[in-house]
């Protein structure tokens, strides 16, 4: 089977730890509800459902060589990124802003005071 099987057993091997991981956490320890764990994950699932479509339109309509992996990689980044904002994602707006507000410290120094 190859690269194949190899990547499909990393992913049901990952998959079960995942799994032990949850009911250990869930039922020997009691800290932690699993509605607790995937009530925020309806957004991230569906802009990756969208991004998933639009790439796969994509990789119709842009060349497949190197220049072209590179151009659907970053329009996914953007656009799953861009839809995370317009859903009003909380961590995404807060590293949006903790970033811009780097820049602008960076553009706009601050003054200080010579001698007073």
């Amino acid at each position: 089977y190859g690269a194949r099987g190899a990547s499909i057993a990393s992913v049901i091997s990952e998959l079960s730890v995942l799994c032990i991981q949850l009911l250990y956490i869930v039922q020997l320890k009691k800290e932690l509800q699993l509605s607790d764990i995937f009530s925020g994950t309806h957004k991230y699932l569906c802009c990756s459902i969208v991004m998933f479509v639009i790439v796969r339109v994509l990789r119709m309509v842009i060349p497949n060589n190197y220049f072209g992996i590179v151009v659907i990689i970053v329009l996914a980044i953007v656009l799953y990124f861009a839809l995370l904002y317009a859903l009003d994602d909380k961590i995404v707006k807060d590293v949006l802003i903790y970033r811009f507000l780097l820049v602008m410290k960076k553009v706009i120094p601050s003054r200080k005071k010579n001698g007073d």
